[in-house]
């Protein structure tokens, strides 16, 4: 079942229930835009785009797996470790200015002065949901290609 971040409660009850992203790694990502080609070829424009993530981490104390769902995307920015580095999340902040909802791995992450790294990663959207996921450990892919 979904939870919706609301505000400040609900966004310290996800960051206290998966001990602030504390050694844990983004394992999956899925993006998705709401335009699309019909088969007439006619082509359907929504700019609206839905990211879902899932992390896992090294505790089994409150959730070891989560799922993020970020709708109204505004703007994500994915940079992966250079090679040779680990790709250990140690935290990662979540909150709210206005009506917009930010995550990073950095948790001094400002949207007002973004400093791109190799390893940082952020997303914002207008409304985000989690959900813990049971039994999703390991390496097997919860999103996966169709072919």
């Amino acid at each position: 079942m979904w939870k919706e971040l609301c505000g400040q409660n609900e966004i310290e009850e996800l960051l206290e229930g998966f001990g602030y992203f504390h050694d844990s790694c983004l394992k999956e990502v899925l993006i998705h835009s709401n335009s699309f080609v019909n088969n007439e070829l006619s082509m359907s424009v929504d700019p609206t785009a839905v990211a879902y993530l899932v992390f896992q981490r090294q505790f089994n104390v409150g959730y070891s797996v989560i799922e993020m769902k970020f709708e109204e995307v505004e703007q994500f920015c994915l940079n992966p470790c250079p090679k040779n580095y680990d790709a250990i999340i140690f935290s990662a902040t979540i909150f709210q200015i206005e009506d917009t909802f930010y995550w990073s791995n950095d948790e001094e992450f400002s949207p007002e002065e973004i400093k791109i790294t190799k390893w940082l990663h952020w997303i914002s959207a207008k409304k985000v949901m989690w959900r813990a996921l049971d039994n999703a450990l390991g390496d097997s892919k919860r999103y996966r290609s169709e072919s």
